[in-house]
Formats: C-alpha cells, sequence, structure tokens
C-alpha cells in the first residue's frame, strides 16, 4: 500500500502572467493580466498563471480545469527558496472573510503564495483535485478550510510543505480556541509535510457525508491548546503517521469514530 504520488505539473502549459491590479490587461509578460480575477476570468484548462511580487486583493475563483490540466496559480521570485513576495492580503479575520475560496471548482493549483490577514486562508467546499503546495498562511483563524462537503464530492485534495502559522500561544491559559491549521473532509486526501504551529488544533478531519481514505503524514506540529490532530468524524480508512506533535494538550483525537478502521502509528 502506498500513498498517492506527488502532482506533476504538465509540460504543455499555456503561460501567462499577472501583477497586482483590478482588472485588464492579456497576459502577457509586457501586458499581464491585473489581478486576480483578471486572470480567473480567462482561465482554461491547462493554463499558469504565473503572480508576479505585490499584493493581490482576496479572490473568489469561478474557472475550473480538467484531470491532466489543472488551472496552476503560482507565484514567482524566491527568497531563500521561499516565496514571501506575492501576497493575498486578506480584509480583516471577521468570519466572512475569505483569501482564497475556491468552492465547487475542481483542478486548480496554488503554489508557492503568501496570504494573510483573513478568517480563512483558502476555502475549498465541493472541490476536487485541488493542489495546494509549498505556500505560507499566516495572521488567519483556519488556514486551509475543507470541511463543508454538502455536495459529497470533496476529493482527491493533495497539501503539502505548506508552513501554517496561528496566533495561539502555549501553554494553555482559556478554553478550546475556534482557530484551526486546516480541517478537511471527503475523501482521498493526501495532507503531507507541512510545519503547522500556534492553532487550537493543527490538521482535523471534519464530520460530513463522507470521511474516508484520508492520509496525514510526515507533518511538523507545535504549539496547540487542544488537539494535535482530531481523527474525528472518520468512517473508514483514514490514517495518521509519521506525524511529530510538540506541546500540545491533547496529541491525537480519536472521538467519536464512525466505523473504522482508523490508523494511528509511528
Amino acid at each position: 500500500a502506498h500513498t498517492i504520488a506527488e502532482p506533476v505539473a504538465p509540460k504543455d502549459l499555456k503561460t501567462f502572467h499577472v501583477v497586482p491590479g483590478d482588472g485588464g490587461g492579456t497576459g502577457t509578460e509586457a501586458d499581464p493580466f491585473k489581478g486576480f480575477k483578471a486572470a480567473d476570468a480567462s482561465a482554461q484548462p491547462g493554463s499558469l498563471f504565473l503572480l508576479h511580487a505585490g499584493t493581490y486583493a482576496p479572490v473568489t475563483l469561478t474557472h475550473s480545469g480538467e484531470p491532466g490540466k489543472p488551472i496552476i496559480y503560482r507565484a514567482v521570485g524566491e527568497r531563500s527558496g521561499i516565496v514571501l513576495e506575492s501576497v493575498i492580503h486578506g480584509e480583516g479575520t471577521d468570519k466572512t472573510q475569505r483569501a482564497i475560496d475556491a468552492s465547487n471548482v475542481h483542478d486548480l493549483w496554488f503554489e508557492k503564495i503568501a496570504i494573510d490577514n483573513a478568517h480563512n486562508g483558502i476555502v475549498m467546499a465541493d472541490a476536487q483535485r485541488i493542489v495546494i503546495r509549498r505556500c505560507i498562511i499566516t495572521n488567519i483563524v483556519y488556514g486551509i478550510n475543507g470541511a463543508s462537503n454538502k455536495s459529497k464530492s470533496n476529493e482527491a485534495f493533495f497539501i503539502s510543505d505548506n508552513t501554517i502559522l496561528g496566533s495561539s500561544t502555549w501553554p494553555r491559559t482559556k478554553g478550546i480556541e475556534e482557530a484551526r491549521g486546516m480541517q478537511i473532509s471527503g475523501r482521498g486526501h493526501d495532507v503531507c509535510y507541512n510545519f503547522v504551529k500556534g492553532f487550537s488544533d493543527a490538521i482535523d478531519t471534519y464530520q460530513g457525508p463522507i470521511c474516508e481514505a484520508i492520509d496525514f503524514h510526515n507533518n511538523e506540529i507545535q504549539l496547540c491548546t487542544d488537539d494535535g490532530s482530531e481523527m474525528d468524524y472518520s468512517e473508514r480508512n483514514t490514517r495518521n503517521f509519521e506525524n511529530r506533535y510538540t506541546n500540545t494538550f491533547q496529541g491525537i483525537s480519536l472521538q467519536p469514530i464512525f466505523g473504522g478502521p482508523v490508523y494511528v502509528f509511528r
């Protein structure tokens, strides 16, 4: 048995350029799209959008890729191997605020993007084949929120190598806080090699019509005032292995489990 292979971008993507702004542009390097909304309006399966340095407004994405032809949003320009210059800056941590809303879409990838100042960093409800990789998410209440699954269609999220930092402090001085690094439901997800620090819970499964075949592995988790991970509401074949939990009020929660099996090892 093995986890899924890491997604590899197709070689024949059509490349476009994006800079901060509010509409316009043709997507060429000389005349880039201005803002995420302009890019989304022109997005087609097999598109690669290179996000140049600057601060971008929050966005609700409406266009999907296809299996084997994702739409990829990738920041360009590196500092010490991590992109910090391309930032989606939200409008505050009020519960309505989302930096990226990727609900009801599929085959979207987000790579090397910095996200801050929002209640939800990335929301993906009723979505499929979403890749979130090498992003930095800070000053948020929920880092990655894939909990809602009303259509029973959440499937195949690949969430890897991200840094997600919350504001909860250790040791615990109050009751259970709202803050969550990540919550997901659905099936067929792989969450691996992330660094999550400073939340109530770091990485959780979540209740919904489907919660099965989900892997949490090789994550580094620190300073959680409630659970390092909840495997709660799992139906069957969810797995938690080779993760490290340091300074968490409760390491791993397993209640309730709806059937099982749930695996926790190494």
